[in-house]
């Protein structure tokens, strides 16, 4: 599995959802970006970071709930700030952390369950899995309920 970085810049073509030259400014000295990525269509994307990272503002802007930022989010060609931008909202969504909390479920079974959701094959889901859990440092950690992550 290819862990990319999200200055990373993608060939549009192939992006469903692309960011290029993206930056957002709270105040005089927060800012995020810029930020030059692209999101490949039905495909799990997770975006990781700490906390105060931008992940949050980039899911909302990705949503439209943000769209005070300089740069552009282009959503299955359509730009998101176009008057045509909230045509692509059908076919795009998010899980948020809070999604997860009341999750009484191990780690590994959750997994496991999307794998099979998402249509994957055993052999291929375990090996992407496996290196999942490895990336993140939470092999340790695979049967521990998820409910019970912080």
């Amino acid at each position: 599995m290819k862990k990319s970085n999200l200055n990373e810049t993608n060939n549009n073509h192939y992006n469903f959802v692309s960011f290029q030259n993206f930056s957002k400014r709270f105040n005089a000295l927060e800012l995020i970006g810029p930020l030059n990525f692209g999101i490949a269509k039905n495909k799990v994307t997770l975006i990781v970071g700490r906390s105060g990272s931008g992940k949050s503002v980039i899911l909302n802007s990705i949503m439209g709930t943000f769209k005070s930022y300089k740069g552009e989010i282009v959503i299955n060609g359509i730009r998101r700030k176009s008057r045509q931008g909230y045509q692509v909202n059908d076919e795009m969504g998010y899980y948020t952390q809070m999604d997860f909390l009341s999750y009484d479920v191990k780690l590994i079974t959750y997994l496991n369950e999307i794998s099979q959701v998402l249509g994957l094959s055993q052999k291929f889901a375990q090996k992407q899995i496996e290196e999942l859990l490895q990336m993140f440092e939470l092999h340790t950690f695979k049967n521990k309920k998820i409910k019970d992550f912080s």
